[in-house]
């Protein structure tokens, strides 16, 4: 049965050499790109996600989001990708409403999680970007095996 972690998989494996991403600040082949995938899943189960768990991502379309996107799928986990022109009220609810237990943010919507709608969840928050204090995700994708 094709799942998506087999479908990344066996992407990786057949592409490998083929160019995946292009994206102003870089470029991957299949096989860079699945590394990628494969440490950012390593980030994820870090911050103590398991299968099944869900996390939401407010992010503008990047590599980054895509990746972590395709991380929670490797490892089983639920991505929640919301759209950034919500409001906090309804981020919130979708988060809320999702059992969402963690909040990845790009750096352009870094005071979101500070708004009364999200700090009330008491999520924790990571930032892709500039994150004022907050665990980077570049920074733990570096360091992810």
């Amino acid at each position: 049965m094709l799942t998506l972690p087999s479908m990344l998989e066996r992407t990786f494996r057949l592409f490998g050499s083929q160019t995946a991403v292009v994206d102003p600040e870089a470029r991957f082949t299949w096989s860079e790109y699945g590394g990628r995938v494969a440490r950012a899943a390593s980030v994820l189960q870090s911050l103590g996600l398991e299968p099944g768990a869900r996390f939401a991502l407010v992010s503008r379309n990047s590599f980054r989001m895509a990746e972590i996107i395709h991380a929670g799928y490797w490892m089983g986990a639920v991505p929640v990708p919301i759209n950034f022109r919500l409001a906090p009220p309804e981020i919130g609810y979708i988060v809320e409403n999702g059992e969402c237990r963690l909040l990845i943010v790009q750096e352009d919507f870094a005071d979101l999680p500070g708004t009364p709608d999200l700090a009330r969840l008491g999520l924790e928050t990571v930032a892709i970007g500039k994150g004022d204090g907050r665990p980077n995700y570049d920074a733990m994708l570096a360091d992810a095996a």
